[in-house]
Parts: structure tokens; C-alpha cells; sequence
């Protein structure tokens, strides 16, 4: 097995740097703090749980309740001892009914995630810690993999240099459940992840009703954070207080990690004040402050506990309610359970294994890309006609992609509809999507039946169907919001792989060149993506795919943008292409670790402008120095492609550095690789950061120095790629990378690779 570290996110560069970064991510969203009970009362539905039982349990627990109020009263209070009262408060609440749920201190440990899946920012010391996998099969994969002969280019062949050999290492550890360690622990080697432990995990049972000693963050339904100062609770005085940052870092990997997940809900614990939370894609709303040392607030503290331990369903606390559980499974079993996934045109699908892709940013999109078969009506599913099976004898899935859209913008199906009859190869194959919608007064959807009866009664009920969105859920708070994001969900039949599952160089540049294609017909056609990224270009999977078809394709149209209406026109007509425009923004888009360098420049810049704003700049008294009109570089606009070009050299070199760890034989091998050579390129977070780094690290390419072999080859150790780089970067530091261009030195290389193969067998 090959592992795959880091293809699911981005790395933070550092523990505190990815705190400021969400704490300004938080200063562009709405922190809406209730002073009203509704979110107890609305949304937790506390006043339902019955008296007699809420004063039964306190009347139980008034001593632990008793005991924090006294520890909160102290005058250094210490949060390690609000462990011991709480967990006798909890283990009687447990006892109300038979619940799966259970409540689980675990401060001092990684929660874990399942084997193949990293999202950034999980670990504190070792990013390969989240794989389950021996050292001893990665080896042996290490030495199937073939070496490519060199290949000739513009810039000198390398080789390793003698002595390189990479360094061994005993550190087999795969333990994602590690303690805790001291910060002295941590003074050689700085951390570079965030370590996650939130203090208390409520966690679904599996189907046994089982509970698990070592929990993953799939398998949490609430998190629950203890401060031992009433003074750290949450407050409108200050939204992005480090309590609020910190939640929410949590709700971004709960969301991220629980399937199929629309919100997070949370509770806080600052001494005597009680309080609960709700993050979406949209913002965070903060209940009221209750204080647990009065009668009022100690009943409202219990009758919360209850509900969400003994009384709400997966889907109260946030699951999809179009989306089941197929088979006797259940969320806490110990691997990931199969979900059942209705669509807008009421056919059904079930997943398959993990995702192949999720959105590690807790705001926005959220996007979760899956494999999945299609179920039939007797609900078995069914395999792809022409589909080849797999080494495990399942034939290819196809892929649904489900994600959350701003209400201001079409869904992403409509781009798909719009180019479909233009039959572009080198793009994704679209199948079918659509904006999700349910019935709230109906049971869960996942009882629907696929659709037979047209009568009138059926149509009525249809009509009763509203749009998931954030302002859905967020009705029963009261708390509404300008923003809103409504899920959107699409499936695709081309089915393929990861840029950084590639086989050989050449398979990988004629699947870059099959998207380059793909995205230049595109263009021709009016639309431009925008969006390039290591999530959105894949490989076809040879098992499955036409030998003659596209060696790759490229998905992901969220933020394509019209640029060119009447070249639209000409394909959809007049009236789709101007649909199609009123519902694009001319702003900035993409992923910051594949922007083209003029991109990340202004982003940066904007965000200095925000920074400095109503504060009092002091005047240079020089003139800063600007280089004659006719050296100038005439600036990309907004709207040109070859920013999209530059982020595909971006995501080449991310693939390879990505290949390149995956082959590391141990865990801290990979860590070190990353630590040296990965998060200084692609773990930057912010704008200027990686801009400053991207724009050295691209002269440093393009100038070829030939000092620079060993470091060349302790980040990519093939020497065949570097002569590619150097061309590509070359072409970006001159502004000169325009489809022709990028065409040209792919079709350079491939040719050079292939007649490098093809050669000795042709002259024997």
C-alpha cells in the first residue's frame, strides 16, 4: 500500500501561524452570538426532556456539580481538575437510556483517522502517524517502482550525487494515539502540525454498540472544550478570541473528517459557564452563557447533556438527512461504513471505502469527492456497464462530488450541462447533479422510494421540498444570515486517479497535457476554470479508460467564470450563456498553493490594504525605484488563462514532491521531507508567504545552478523531472507560458521519454 500523506490538504506551516490564519478567516465571517435561549430551547429542544428525569439526575450529581462551581471559585484554578466531577456527571447520564453514545475524556490523545486519509493540521510531530501501514510493505513498493533513463532538455542532466543514499531509520511508528508531550519534548524538533485534542469527545457506538478505546474524528458527534476561568467563555466583546478560534479549528476537522457532515455542534465549559456552539460553512453562532452554580442554568446544563447523549439522532447533530447508513453499520464502526446518497433525480448511490478528496477549510465549499456505485430498485448495487473489476474483483465506481455552493452563484451541474454537447476531451465526463433538497415534515430521506407515482398527490408533496442550506438549520436558532451556502451534488462517470499516483513521468505528462487541452477547448468555448489545483486534475485510470481516450481529465467547474458570452452563445445560445454570466464573479479565485505568482501578489496586497486600514502610515521620504517602461511586463488580467497554466506547473511540481515522500520507507523519513522540503513550498499560510516562497523557489529552478544538484535531488530524486521544471518555470518567471508554449515542452518530453523506453527494444 502507498499511502497517501498528504493529497487530501494542505499543510499548515506552523501551529500558530494556522491559528492567526483561521482567526482572519473568522474576521471576514459572521460570529452571530444569541442573547436569547433559543438554542437551548429551539434547537436542542432542552424544555422536552422530562422534568422528573432532569431532577432526578441532578439531584444525583449535585455533589460533582457542587465540586466544579467550588473549582471554578478557586483562585488558580486548574483545569485538569474539572476531569474527575465531570466524569461522574456524564457516567449518570449515560445511564438514562440505552444510548450508543458515550462520553470519552480525551485530552491527552490524538482522536485518529482512518488509514489513507490526512487533513492538514491533524498532528503534532508525525504527518505519516495517520496512515495504518507497515514500513516493511512501503519498502517493498519502493523497490518495484522502476527507474526511467535520463532524458535530454535545455538544462543539464543530474544524477545523485555519490553519498546520498537516503538515511535509515528505525522509527517505525504508527501509532496515531500518542500522549501528549511536554513543549521541552518538542524543543529540537519545532512542531509543524497543530496537535488536535479536544477535552471531551462524545462518540458514536459501532453497530454492536461497542465503544472504542482509540476513536476517530469520524466517529464524534460533540466535542466538548473545559477552561477552568469563567473569564475564557465566549463573548460578543471579543469574536475572535482564542476560544473561538480554537472551536472552531475543531469543527473544521470534525467537519472535514464525519461523512457527509453539514454543521458541528460543540459545547464549552469555562468554569461555571456553560455554553454551545454551531459551526457551518457560513459562520459560527454562540448560544448564551448559562451558569451551572444556579438552579436555572444547572437544569439547562443537563437537559443539553441529555439530549445530544441520549435523545438526538446523526442527523440533529448535523449528518445530511438525504444521506444513510447502508447495512447493519453504524458511524462508530472501526471501518468506514458504506452511505446510501440520494440525488435530485431520486437515484440512488452507495460509497465506496474513503474519500478520495475532502476539503480541509472549515467555511466554504466543503467539498467531499467519493466513489460510488448506483443502487437498483431492489437496493443492490449496480456495477457500470463495461466497467473492468478490480485486483479485488469490484468493477470501477463512479464519483459523486458533494459540496456546498454560495446561493449568489449557479451550481457546478449547470457548467456541465452548458459544454456537454461540445464533446471536449480531457474533461471530466458529467453524468448527472443538482442543488439537494428534503422534506422536513417527512422522516428521514433515506426512506424515499425512487420515484413512480405522477398523480397530483405526489406532486404536492414534491413541492413541500426545501433546499439544504445554511440558513436551513439555522432557522431554528434565529439566527439568519446574508450568507448562505446550499448543498449541490453531481456524479461523474470518468473515473481515474490521483496526479501523485502516477506510474511513470511520461504517463503523468500526457495526463497534464490531456487536462492543458481540455482546459484550452474550454477557453475556446467561452469558459474559463480558474481553479487548478492538486484536487481537480486527475489521471485516467488505465484499467478502465479507452486506450486512444484522454490520459487525463479535469474536473471542478465551482468557480469557472464566463469570459467570453458570445463565444458561449454559439454553443448553448444566447439565453444559457447570459444565465451563465449573471451567475459568475469577476473576483479572484483558487487555491493559494497553485495561484499563479501575479495572483498571489495581489491577494497579498489586498490583504495589506485590509490590515492597514484606519491605521496612520507614516509617508517615505524617498521614491521607491520602478524600472524603465520598456522592462515592464504588461500585468495578467483577472480573467487570463495562463494563470490557470502557471497553477498546473504549480501542481505538477506539488505531484512530484508528494510521489517523492510516499516513497520515503519510514514514517519519520516522510516527516523529515516534509519538515525540509514539502511545507516550504506548499505549507505557507498566508498570500505573501507563498508568494515569497513560490517566487524564490522559481527563480531557483529556472536558473539551473549546477550547485544546486544535490538539492535538487534530495526533493525530487528522479533527475528526469528537473529539466521539465526548469523549462516551466522558466516560462512563468518570463510571463511567456501561454497554451502553445506549455504544449510544445510537454510533447518535448514525452517524445524524449518515450523514445528513451522505446529505444533498446527497437534496436534489438
Amino acid at each position: 500500500m502507498n499511502p497517501r500523506i498528504v493529497d487530501n490538504g494542505i499543510y499548515s506551516q506552523s501551529h500558530h501561524a494556522s491559528r492567526e490564519d483561521l482567526r482572519n478567516a473568522l474576521g471576514d465571517k459572521r460570529v452571530t452570538f444569541l442573547e436569547t435561549p433559543d438554542f437551548w430551547t429551539q434547537f436542542l429542544l432542552t424544555e422536552s426532556v422530562p422534568s422528573d428525569t432532569v431532577e432526578s439526575v441532578l439531584k444525583t450529581v449535585q455533589v460533582h456539580v457542587e465540586k466544579l462551581t467550588s473549582l471554578a471559585a478557586g483562585r488558580n484554578p486548574l483545569e485538569s481538575n474539572m476531569y474527575p466531577p465531570l466524569d461522574d456527571i456524564l457516567k449518570v447520564i449515560q445511564k438514562q437510556s440505552r444510548s450508543p453514545r458515550f462520553w470519552k475524556d480525551h485530552h491527552t490523545k490524538y482522536p485518529g483517522v482512518d488509514s489513507g486519509v490526512f487533513v492538514s493540521g491533524l498532528h503534532g510531530k508525525d504527518p505519516a502517524s495517520t496512515q495504518v501501514s507497515s514500513a516493511g510493505s512501503e519498502k517493498n513498493l519502493r523497490r518495484r517502482c522502476t527507474k526511467m533513463p535520463k532524458i535530454e532538455g535545455r538544462g543539464p542532466l543530474y544524477s545523485r550525487p555519490e553519498g546520498s543514499d537516503e538515511i535509515e531509520s528505525s522509527d517505525d511508528d504508527n501509532d496515531s494515539y500518542r500522549a501528549r508531550k511536554t513543549p521541552s519534548q518538542f524543543a529540537e524538533s519545532p512542531r509543524i502540525f497543530d496537535a488536535r485534542k479536544p477535552d471531551y469527545l462524545l462518540l458514536d457506538a459501532d453497530y454492536q454498540g461497542c465503544r472504542l478505546e482509540q476513536p476517530l474524528w469520524r466517529q464524534i458527534a460533540v466535542i466538548m472544550e473545559l477552561k477552568a476561568q469563567s473569564s475564557g467563555a465566549p463573548s460578543s466583546a471579543s469574536p475572535e478570541s482564542s476560544l473561538i478560534v480554537q472551536c472552531t479549528d475543531y469543527a473544521r476537522l470534525h467537519m472535514s473528517l464525519r461523512p457527509f457532515q453539514r454543521f458541528s455542534l460543540l459545547f464549552s465549559l469555562c468554569g461555571t459557564l456553560f455554553t454551545a456552539w454551531l459551526v457551518d460553512r457560513v459562520g459560527v453562532v454562540i448560544s448564551d452563557n448559562v451558569d451551572i452554580s444556579k438552579s436555572s442554568g444547572a437544569h439547562t446544563f443537563i437537559r443539553a447533556l441529555i439530549r445530544v447523549t441520549c435523545l438526538m439522532t446523526a442527523y440533529d447533530v448535523g449528518m445530511d438527512p438525504t444521506v444513510s447508513i447502508y447495512g447493519n453499520s453504524a458511524l462508530g464502526d472501526f471501518n468506514v461504513p458504506r452511505f446510501v446518497v440520494t440525488m435530485p433525480s431520486k437515484r440512488i448511490y452507495i460509497t465506496r471505502g474513503i474519500p478520495i478528496w475532502q476539503s480541509s477549510s472549515v467555511f466554504g465549499r466543503g467539498t467531499v469527492v467519493w466513489n460510488v456505485d448506483e443502487m437498483s430498485a431492489t437496493s443492490k448495487p449496480i456495477e457500470p456497464e463495461g466497467s473492468e473489476k478490480s485486483e479485488t474483483g469490484a468493477k470501477s465506481a463512479l464519483i459523486l462530488k458533494n459540496a456546498y455552493r454560495n446561493k449568489e452563484r449557479i451550481g457546478e451541474s449547470e457548467f456541465y450541462d452548458a459544454i456537454q454537447n461540445a464533446k471536449i476531451d480531457g474533461l471530466a465526463v458529467f453524468r448527472e447533479g443538482g442543488d439537494i433538497s428534503w422534506s422536513p415534515d417527512s422522516e428521514q430521506v433515506q426512506e424515499y422510494q425512487q420515484e413512480t407515482d405522477k398523480d397530483e398527490a405526489e406532486s404536492s408533496k414534491r413541492a413541500k421540498f426545501v433546499a439544504i442550506s445554511a440558513s436551513l438549520h439555522r432557522m431554528k436558532l434565529n439566527a439568519t444570515t446574508t450568507e448562505d451556502s446550499i448543498a449541490h451534488r453531481l456524479v461523474l462517470e470518468s473515473k481515474g486517479k490521483r496526479l501523485s499516483e502516477y506510474e511513470d513521468l511520461c504517463g503523468l505528462l500526457k495526463g497534464i497535457l490531456s487536462c492543458v487541452k481540455g482546459h484550452g477547448a474550454l477557453y475556446e468555448h467561452g469558459i474559463l476554470h480558474r481553479d487548478i489545483s492538486i484536487g481537480n486534475v486527475f489521471l485516467s485510470d488505465s484499467s478502465t479508460s479507452d486506450s486512444n481516450g484522454p490520459a487525463g481529465f479535469l474536473a471542478d467547474f465551482d468557480m469557472a467564470k464566463v469570459h467570453d458570452e458570445i463565444k458561449l452563445a454559439r454553443l448553448i445560445g444566447e439565453k444559457g450563456a447570459n444565465h451563465l454570466v449573471k451567475s459568475t464573479t469577476g473576483s479572484i479565485t483558487g487555491t493559494a498553493q497553485f495561484m499563479s505568482l501575479s495572483l498571489l501578489l495581489e491577494h497579498s496586497r489586498t490583504q495589506d490594504r485590509k490590515r492597514i486600514k484606519g491605521t496612520v502610515v507614516s509617508r517615505p521620504l524617498i521614491v521607491s525605484y520602478r524600472k524603465p517602461p520598456q522592462e515592464q511586463r504588461r500585468p495578467l488580467l483577472i480573467s487570463d488563462p495562463r494563470h490557470d497554466l502557471q497553477s498546473f506547473v504549480w501542481v505538477f511540481f506539488y505531484a512530484l514532491c508528494v510521489k517523492e515522500m510516499n516513497l520515503k520507507a519510514t514514517p519519520s523519513e516522510r516527516e523529515r521531507y516534509c519538515r525540509e522540503y514539502f511545507v516550504k513550498i506548499f505549507g505557507a499560510v498566508s498570500f505573501k508567504e507563498t508568494y515569497d516562497h513560490h517566487h524564490r523557489i522559481c527563480g531557483r529552478i529556472a536558473d539551473c545552478d549546477e550547485s544546486d544538484q544535490a538539492w535538487r535531488l534530495s526533493y525530487i530524486s528522479d533527475a528526469n523531472a528537473w529539466p521539465i521544471l526548469e523549462e516551466l518555470m522558466r516560462a512563468i518567471r518570463e510571463d511567456t507560458l501561454d497554451y502553445k508554449e506549455f504544449e510544445d515542452i510537454l510533447l518535448h518530453y514525452i517524445h524524449q521519454l518515450t523514445k528513451a523506453v522505446s529505444g533498446p527494444a527497437e534496436a534489438n
